[in-house]
């Protein structure tokens, strides 16, 4: 018990070695218990099997953005091609790179707290407050929404941001720098909290040297993507599809802003009421300090700047508020340590986090497993293995994960058709038209599919084309859909 006290209490004496560690294995246990609980081998959804089908084509010779089209930046892609690389079997590599990317988003949230408020216990409490919200199942999904990989890499990027304003030395800020430029190339909104922390630190280094070598390592990680793009032929493709991300932010909104916000105050603010009233008091009290007033406005901003994912979709999907959730913590920390006299005791700010923390108990439930599931192959999946040099299309959303699966590409520039590219607009109408002529001019060996089909295949010029030219031949009854077909293409 004076262990705890000491360190909920103290800010002035550095944290033992002994106790760093002991806080860290805390922390990455907790957030293995929680990753295993929903993370298993197999287990992908509807954008993680998109994006594993994606970078499985590429890897075996597609170009990106050409004949394996997805409508997000590069990073998360190559990163799997990566892993795919290193690691045969790709139901495991894609298990390993999340677990690991998780590891890294705990290791460096510890580290922070550590850093900002010197106390272990806190920083374990605060730890895991914080990775409940970033691995929240509704949000976190199966891993591999790029808003996690965005989250993460400024989750690192505002560790070594902090170390640098406490120790002042320059790699560590040029290492935040490049996380910061890092980011938004696994989801573009980043780009506006990466040119935040940008333009902050710009103000505060006053050396010209120093602020030239800081912007170089800025665009240092898009410089190597667009030499990486440029080599591939993926370059142009890449613009073009950056292009039809601006016209697919500007479709009239489907969700209007008052149910995003209404999202958010259910499944955070009323999760979390006191947390929130701690916040707002942090905020106001550095605002009345005309020397924290800035920094204060300035952290405000940038934690609203993470929530751009929200504000410019006219859809309204979980892993949006991901980004806004998790940097609500480190703003708060931020706010938090501004003002020193209110800190000089974390014991105040230690009962605040254990109560968020019975109240996320509460309402949230978050359970943890310490073992790994099993992965299991259905009849489709163990029928298609044994087919070497064939083609497959899966025309369900949901069930992209079944290309890496199986081990079967697809003829088809997208996957999946998934409804959001086959709208009636311009370029909804091309897409239909070229993905009918990759159908039907090479179809692919297998198919698999709903009792229905996807609404773009009602819409396309044929005849009842996979009725003539399938014959069904398995079928896989899923835990949580519907049964699942295999047909086979009539030669």
């Amino acid at each position: 018990m004076k262990n705890l006290f000491y360190f909920s209490q103290t800010n002035n004496k550095q944290v033992s070695k002994g106790n760093f560690i002991f806080g860290l294995f805390s922390v990455l246990l907790l957030s293995t218990g929680l990753f295993l609980f929903q993370i298993y081998p197999g287990y992908l959804l509807t954008d993680g099997g998109i994006f594993t089908a994606i970078a499985f084509k590429v890897q075996e010779g597609g170009t990106l953005y050409i004949d394996a089209w997805e409508n997000k930046p590069p990073g998360l892609f190559y990163l799997l091609i990566l892993f795919y690389t290193l690691i045969p079997s790709k139901i495991w590599a894609t298990f390993i790179l999340v677990y690991l990317v998780t590891l890294l988003a705990a290791l460096y949230t510890y580290k922070f707290y550590v850093l900002k408020l010197n106390s272990v216990i806190l920083s374990v409490l605060l730890s895991l407050l914080t990775l409940v919200f970033l691995l929240l199942p509704n949000n976190f999904g199966d891993g591999l929404y790029t808003e996690f990989y965005g989250t993460v890499s400024v989750i690192i990027a505002l560790y070594f941001n902090a170390k640098f304003e406490k120790e002042s030395h320059v790699f560590d800020l040029r290492l935040s720098m490049f996380m910061m430029g890092l980011s938004f190339w696994f989801k573009e909104p980043f780009i506006l909290m990466a040119a935040l922390l940008l333009i902050y630190q710009f103000v505060k280094v006053k050396s010209i040297k120093e602020r030239s070598i800081m912007f170089m390592v800025f665009i240092l990680p898009s410089f190597f993507f667009v030499v990486l793009l440029a080599v591939n032929h993926s370059l142009i493709p890449f613009i073009q599809t950056l292009q039809y991300n601006f016209s697919y932010t500007n479709v009239k909104t489907a969700i209007p802003f008052t149910q995003k916000w209404n999202d958010i105050n259910i499944n955070f603010i009323q999760v979390l009421p006191i947390i929130s009233i701690a916040f707002l008091f942090y905020f106001y009290s550095n605002l009345q300090q005309k020397e924290n007033r800035l920094a204060a406005l300035f952290w405000l901003v940038f934690m609203g700047a993470s929530g751009l994912m929200v504000l410019l979709s006219p859809y309204n999907f979980g892993h949006y508020y991901l980004p806004l959730f998790t940097f609500f913590f480190f703003v708060l920390v931020q706010l938090y340590t501004l003002k020193e006299e209110q800190n000089k005791s974390n014991l105040i700010f230690t009962i605040v986090v254990l109560i968020s923390l019975y109240q996320t108990d509460k309402k949230l439930n978050p359970q943890f497993e310490f073992s790994i599931k099993k992965y299991h192959e259905d009849a489709i999946t163990r029928h298609l293995s044994k087919q070497n040099d064939k083609t497959l299309f899966v025309d369900c959303v949901e069930h992209g994960s079944y290309y890496i699966k199986t081990n079967l590409l697809y003829n088809t520039f997208l996957p999946v058709a998934l409804p959001v590219h086959f709208s009636d607009d311009l370029q909804g109408t091309k897409n239909k038209k070229r993905i009918w002529k990759e159908l039907s001019d090479k179809p692919s060996d297998y198919l698999i599919r709903t009792y229905t089909t996807g609404f773009y295949y009602w819409s396309l010029p044929h005849n009842g084309f996979y009725d003539k030219h399938y014959e069904l031949i398995d079928s896989a009854i899923q835990s949580n859909t519907n049964t699942l077909y295999l047909y086979r293409y009539k030669k």
